[in-house]
């Protein structure tokens, strides 16, 4: 959880417009905005002017909070069931972005429910003297910038590289390390990891020879490696 202390003050947001993860793919849209836009107008918004509204003095926020991240999770996933086809048709490199946003919209949920759940309150436009100030980007659905301690990130906290810095015709490992928000270095190790587990729950089975796993004893390769130069 992340450590946010009791009674963790009054938290405003800074306008964020760094890059735009799905500005090469026009493609990806929903009811005539970019996907990004439409998760940022439909789900975000809605949640951030529900939170941030007046609460009465003793009201906990904890059952609506609950009650909204479940309700924004489902939402997100149901947003990006329709998106994906157009995803998959528009290449990797859309697919990932897709996924990235709607990643970090979830998470954000998750990490300001927990401020709100500490005793936090958002700000309704400008505030004196906030405890807390949120970057907030609508191309990336959300918190801009994490904590090296955040949880909900597969590895190490690692920021997007600028979009316009990616190559959209070609594969790239920055592709995934955007949408994941972790080096390719931790994803290499990450999968080098799950794979040995993986290896080792088969061999405990006794489902198949040791000769049946072969393709699980090498060294991974490096995501690096497998880009086309």
């Amino acid at each position: 959880m992340t450590a946010y202390p009791s009674n963790a003050g009054l938290a405003a947001f800074v306008a964020e417009t760094r890059g735009n993860p799905l500005g090469a793919f026009p493609s990806l849209a929903s009811q005539d905005l970019p996907y990004n836009l439409w998760l940022a107008e439909h789900l975000l918004d809605p949640l951030l002017a529900r939170w941030g509204a007046p609460r009465e003095e003793g009201d906990g926020p904890a059952p609506m909070v609950v009650d909204d991240f479940v309700w924004i999770s489902q939402r997100c996933r149901g947003a990006f069931q329709e998106i994906l086809p157009a995803a998959i048709s528009a290449g990797d490199p859309a697919l990932l972005a897709a996924l990235g946003v709607t990643a970090n919209l979830q998470r954000t949920a998750a990490v300001l429910g927990e401020f709100l759940a500490a005793g936090g309150r958002l700000a309704q436009g400008e505030a004196a003297g906030p405890a807390v100030t949120f970057r907030l980007s609508r191309f990336w659905c959300g918190l801009i910038e994490y904590g090296e301690s955040t949880p909900y990130f597969p590895a190490r906290v690692h920021p997007p590289v600028h979009a316009s810095r990616l190559n959209v015709r070609r594969h790239d490992s920055r592709h995934l390390a955007n949408a994941l928000w972790c080096s390719p270095a931790a994803i290499t190790a990450r999968c080098e990891e799950a794979s040995l587990r993986l290896r080792e729950a088969i061999r405990r089975s006794g489902l198949f020879e040791p000769g049946d796993l072969e393709h699980l004893r090498g060294p991974s390769v490096s995501l690096r490696s497998r880009e086309r130069r």
